[in-house]
């Protein structure tokens, strides 16, 4: 997998998107996961989580409302709601208002964030104690899992779908999906995943407990991930930030590519 060198700026969020594409692929060997996975429109269904997404859009010529209308028929016969990501190289340029034309309402989106790994900022300075684990293991994958629910807020039940769909991709350390723990001593404090694909390293599920917030962990997290990338000789990173983490992943060398436009479906 090469990494991106080209300076262009659609060619960079292209990689972005299709990493984030790869990171719901993972999921597929799961019971009830449904995808689309077109250059012209990708899409992803899950029963519960990691949710439902229209992920990419790249329609072109005559007949874009048809095909958004039999899109919405389609996931609708999956599930009774769903998001449509518009990105800054999504087409046609008018979908954002063909979108609201066929009832979908306009949420507020997140902005995406792009690093260059070619000369990392130094590690965050952390508390004594504190170290990073590949994780290599059920063991250590457990410790990621109950970590998770416990910085997402969300129940063990639903952090055991990310459980089972790395599980059954194993602990290869070759492997384009790595999974991180930071622990303070023997305690697990922050956890990550580090996806890549060809033209971009993806930073995805970092979290961390609130008794272990503003120490650090996470980006010292993160800094670890993109240490493996540039490794592995990948020249750019990219996250999808809450508008709170921006400024801690601005320290880590990352900025503002773009910020996605959210498009929501219900069922009436």
């Amino acid at each position: 997998m090469e990494p991106t060198e080209s300076p262009n700026h659609a060619a960079l969020i292209d990689a972005m998107q299709a990493n984030y594409i790869a990171y719901f692929r993972q999921f597929l060997s799961l019971p009830g996961m449904v995808m689309q996975d077109d250059p012209a429109l990708t899409w992803f269904v899950a029963p519960t989580a990691p949710g439902q997404h229209v992920l990419r859009t790249r329609l072109a010529g005559g007949g874009t409302r048809t095909r958004i209308a039999a899109t919405i028929r389609r996931l609708e016969q999956l599930t009774d709601h769903f998001r449509w990501l518009v990105f800054a190289t999504s087409t046609p340029p008018d979908l954002d208002r063909l979108l609201i034309e066929a009832g979908l309402v306009e949420a507020s989106g997140d902005p995406w964030m792009a690093a260059s790994l070619l000369q990392l900022s130094p590690a965050p300075v952390t508390p004594d104690g504190f170290h990073v684990k590949r994780v290599y293991d059920l063991a250590t994958l457990d410790d990621w899992m109950v970590v998770s629910a416990a910085g997402y807020g969300i129940s063990m039940h639903m952090a055991r779908i990310w459980y089972d769909a790395y599980a059954a991709q194993g602990f290869s350390p070759d492997a384009p999906s790595q999974h991180f723990v930071g622990y303070l001593d023997d305690q697990p404090a922050t956890v990550g995943t580090l996806l890549l694909s060809p033209g971009m390293a993806g930073i995805f599920d970092v979290a961390t407990p609130t008794r272990f917030r503003r120490q650090g962990f996470a980006a010292a997290l993160t800094h670890a991930a993109m240490t493996m990338a540039q490794e592995r000789g990948f020249h750019h990173a990219c996250l999808q930030a809450s508008s709170q983490g921006v400024g801690l992943y601005g320290k880590l060398g990352f900025t503002t590519i773009f910020t996605e436009r959210e498009f929501i479906w219900r069922r009436a």
